[in-house]
């Protein structure tokens, strides 16, 4: 649709929460997956106006995890549990920021 604007910048907005995600508590690559999802949602979900367009966008999530990256939706997570899927780097107070 014209009224979705995306740029190089929010691609490059997923690799950024991608990098600081801590690899001594992300260690499988399901849980890497799940952040992957996560950041795809915040770039690029959270501007979806309508819920036909944010169907479609789950539907491509799945898609690529399952066909490109070969890797069932069973394995990444239960759907309510990935409905509520959120990473932080607020949780450790005074510390350096990373994604748990």
């Amino acid at each position: 649709k014209s009224h979705y604007t995306y740029n190089l910048r929010d691609v490059g907005k997923v690799f950024q929460g991608l990098l600081m995600i801590n690899n001594k508590r992300v260690t499988t690559p399901d849980a890497f997956v799940r952040a992957w999802m996560h950041e795809s949602r915040r770039v690029f979900a959270d501007r979806l106006i309508n819920d036909e367009d944010r169907d479609w966008f789950e539907n491509q999530l799945k898609h690529h995890i399952e066909g490109a990256l070969g890797m069932p939706m069973d394995k990444v997570g239960e759907t309510e549990y990935l409905d509520n899927l959120i990473f932080c780097d607020f949780v450790d107070a005074g510390g350096e920021p990373c994604y748990e």
